[in-house]
């Protein structure tokens, strides 16, 4: 079971992905026969996946994607990533996984339904659910409660699965030893390293090199659709004005969000952190609390608490500020350090508290009492809260008047001068990973404006200040820039191929004359080569510097004394590296068998990941899939 883990080390993905889909809902009804086989796109045994439900599931995807990248997103790199073929494979995934559920009777009754939409922050207020808020969400959404919750039932359900079959994986004591002792074993290398800068400026480069590069490459210079919009604003402050809160509201609305305005007991504190590595053997454990101890005695001794945190703590966050961690309650902190904290009285100065971050000097300066908030005290943010409620309820229904006629008409600008509301075109294209300038804060609004036509209008769109009905005006389709645009681009990267290609040849020629003679140390000094001894790593600690990581880090740690020579050179960030096995380290067994222990939870959610991952797979092979059209 073990095995499984580097093939699938990237299988926590799956749930990720079956979490997204959840937002996958589909309108079966209004088609004719003709017109659903059309739509069909795979046949996944007895059941198809229509153009509807891919177009829908790659949105969430790419949308997945575009959170992750920030700022390095764009239209390339989801070609690269083949993020089309992504969409496609997850239903399909969706559909047999569904398909399995049945079988095995697993179902979701009405209750944990209820509870678990009760329970989504999304549909809440103040932490209670909130029926009109849930409803004006689907509403906004294009989603009725009924779709919404039939989807739901089947993630609900999927997780059930998921829960059955990974119940089923276990892992022995001496596997987790073992693997143990393979991450902790240190090892130590001698390198030559082939960096590609060294060749980019002896590139020859041709017009016509640049030219056939650039064809064999014409994908990487696309530049990604683009679109010109303009939207209608129904912003809350023109609401306020128009909508009144009784006291009586005020009242209720007080007793029944009570729990609300109950404050726990917290604990103003200030702390030294000395960080202890999770894998730091029992001397380097011994190191560090030693120089805990000797910095507790100077606070003990009536030195400055903060002055002390400010020179010797090792939390970022707080040691600038004098180690201040400002009031927390209980449950904000790790049970050991909360633990300490919440047993002192102001003044006091703790002994070292042992957490998985290493050791805390915890100084305590004020004692908050539990208590709850008066109706007095929040009288005026509950006012501010039923306002803003009335307001933005007010604000969606003149949208939604305003958008049945923007529909209508098909055309936003007229339907606004009619209404007499103002339009803002934004005259600049913008990209979907550009937000509108308006609502930089809001990328779900670029999300949904480019899931529309040529000319589409909008529903209304929640934002962040009130609500926007939008129109695309216009669309400029994605399109290979041309070769003058990009040349500079071409050229740097022509150069940057055949100058890895440069590297990786010659690597490859020392190494096969280190295989020969048996010592990189003895060619590389033939060569007038320079040689570095790397540090001692392990997997669990590469060394920065090294520039190793991943797949080509396993390769190199797989190096033994006899096997002290990879099949390949090793690419590393900027180079491509020949290296040598020099040395190996042994953990101590003591040592292995105590992390061992903190080890196994983590290994069996990887196992159980890994085991899902490869149940999932054999679904697929045993099914009958058939792609009716390419994508």
């Amino acid at each position: 079971m073990l095995s499984m883990l580097r093939k699938n080390a990237s299988s926590w993905f799956i749930k990720t992905i079956l979490i997204l889909i959840v937002v996958v809902f589909v309108l079966w009804g209004g088609y004719s026969y003709q017109e659903r086989k059309k739509s069909h796109l795979v046949r996944v045994d007895d059941t198809y996946i229509t153009w509807q439900q891919y177009a829908k599931a790659y949105d969430q995807l790419r949308d997945f994607y575009r959170r992750q990248m920030g700022q390095n997103f764009s239209e390339e790199m989801l070609n690269k990533l083949n993020v089309k073929q992504q969409a496609l494979d997850l239903l399909i995934d969706h559909t047999l996984l569904l398909k399995k559920a049945a079988e095995l009777g697993i179902s979701v009754s009405p209750g944990e339904l209820q509870e678990t939409i009760q329970s989504i922050p999304a549909f809440q207020t103040d932490g209670r659910f909130d029926l009109r808020r849930y409803r004006l969400i689907l509403q906004q959404n294009r989603m009725t409660p009924e779709s919404f919750e039939q989807e739901l039932a089947k993630t609900l359900i999927l997780r059930k699965l998921e829960d059955l079959v990974m119940r089923q994986v276990t892992i022995s004591d001496k596997e987790v030893i073992d693997y143990v002792r393979m991450i902790r074993t240190d090892k130590q290398f001698i390198c030559v390293r082939f960096p590609w800068s060294q060749y980019e400026s002896s590139i020859p480069v041709t017009e016509d090199d640049l030219k056939a590069y650039y064809t064999a490459h014409e994908k990487s210079y696309e530049e990604p659709e683009k679109r010109k919009i303009a939207y209608v604003l129904f912003p809350l402050s023109d609401f306020i004005g128009d909508v009144s809160v009784a006291e009586d509201e005020l009242k209720t609305y007080y007793e029944e969000h009570r729990k609300n305005y109950h404050e726990e007991k917290a604990v103003h504190a200030r702390h030294i952190l000395f960080r202890v590595n999770p894998y730091a053997s029992a001397e380097e454990v011994e190191a560090v609390k030693n120089k805990a101890q000797e910095i507790l005695k100077l606070a003990r001794a009536g030195q400055d608490f903060a002055t002390l945190a400010k020179n010797y703590s090792e939390d970022p966050g707080s040691a600038e500020n004098g180690g201040d961690l400002g009031y927390f309650t209980q449950s904000q902190m790790i049970k050991e350090f909360a633990d300490a904290a919440f047993a002192m009285k102001p003044g006091e100065i703790s002994d070292l508290v042992r957490t998985i971050f290493g050791f805390h000097i915890i100084k305590v300066e004020d004692v908050r009492p539990e208590r709850y908030i008066s109706f007095d005290e929040v009288k005026d943010s509950i006012k501010k809260t039923l306002t803003e409620h009335k307001a933005r309820d007010k604000a969606y229904a003149k949208a939604r008047e305003f958008a049945d006629v923007a529909f209508a008409s098909r055309d936003i600008i007229q339907s606004a001068a009619k209404s007499g509301f103002k339009v803002v075109s934004v005259n600049e294209w913008l990209s979907i990973s550009q937000p509108l300038p308006d609502f930089p804060e809001n990328q779900d609004v670029m999300r949904k404006l480019f899931n529309l036509p040529n000319k589409g209008i909008s529903d209304i769109i929640e934002v962040k200040n009130g609500f926007i009905v939008a129109q695309v005006m216009d669309v400029q389709p994605s399109r290979i820039l041309g070769f003058e645009d990009v040349k500079n681009r071409v050229e740097s990267d022509y150069r940057r191929e055949k100058a890895e290609e440069q590297a990786f040849k010659h690597a490859s020629d020392l190494l096969e004359r280190a295989k020969t003679l048996g010592s990189l140390e003895k060619v590389a000094g033939e060569a007038n080569m320079k040689v570095e001894k790397s540090p001692f790593l392990n997997r669990l600690r590469p060394d920065i510097s090294f520039g190793v990581w991943g797949d080509e880090l396993e390769r190199l740690m797989d190096l033994t004394e006899a096997v002290p020579l990879p099949e390949k050179p090793l690419k590393g960030m900027t180079a491509y590296m020949v290296c040598q096995w020099a040395g190996t380290k042994l953990p101590d067994e003591k040592t292995v068998e105590e992390e061992a222990k903190r080890f196994k939870p983590m290994l069996m959610e990887q196992i159980t990941r890994s085991y899902w991952d490869g149940w999932r797979k054999s679904l697929r092979s045993q099914a009958r899939i058939e792609v009716l059209q390419e994508l």
